[in-house]
């Protein structure tokens, strides 16, 4: 999937779930101000059908690289930081400003062994088929 579609398919989803953020958009565009994303986030579980590997997927097949790992123990979250092959020195602005944004996908940890409705909650929030 070519980056630009990938980019343009999660601003419709993202604007339409959140109309205030295109009408934010909207205001900065008819005032001149080019808005460009340096960075976008996910969040995620630890389940094999929806963590970060499978978020990954679609940007590692683009050019995209991980870049980072971080844990942070304390709120149970696991993440990792993805850059566009091309992007030379990301904490260079001159360099980003014509590249893709950074991707930042985290992954909150699921209990080991929950009770039954933390288990059903789970099922819930991920679903119950299996990652494409």
């Amino acid at each position: 999937m070519e980056l630009e579609h990938i980019f343009t398919r999660l601003w419709e989803i993202y604007t339409a779930q959140n109309p205030a953020v295109q009408k934010v958009y909207d205001l900065f565009t008819l005032d001149g101000e080019i808005v460009r994303n340096d960075h976008i986030a996910f969040r995620t579980f630890d389940d094999p059908r929806v963590n970060i590997e499978v978020l990954a997927r679609v940007f590692k097949k683009a050019g995209y690289v991980e870049k980072g790992q971080y844990r942070f123990e304390e709120k149970k979250l696991f993440a990792k930081h993805y850059e566009h092959q091309g992007i030379q020195d990301a904490d260079n602005d001159d360099a980003r400003a014509s590249g893709e944004p950074h991707t930042y996908a985290g992954e909150r940890r699921l209990p080991q062994r929950g009770t039954q409705a933390e288990e059903e909650r789970c099922k819930a929030q991920v679903g119950n088929e299996p990652a494409r």
